[in-house]
């Protein structure tokens, strides 16, 4: 039975990692796509 809770413990904290990691993320690409045209952004632009 201890084992199990551990193994739970350690999924909820492994899956709580990887909401922060995506958020983190999330804000990286919000951040790229709010600058203004750039030579090293154009990849993220659609051709208009």
């Amino acid at each position: 039975m201890q084992s199990q809770t551990n193994i739970h413990n350690v999924f909820l904290f492994t899956t709580i990692n990887n909401l922060i990691t995506i958020i983190e993320m999330n804000d990286d690409l919000y951040k790229e796509y709010t600058l203004p045209p750039h030579p090293d952004n154009m990849i993220c632009t659609l051709p208009s």
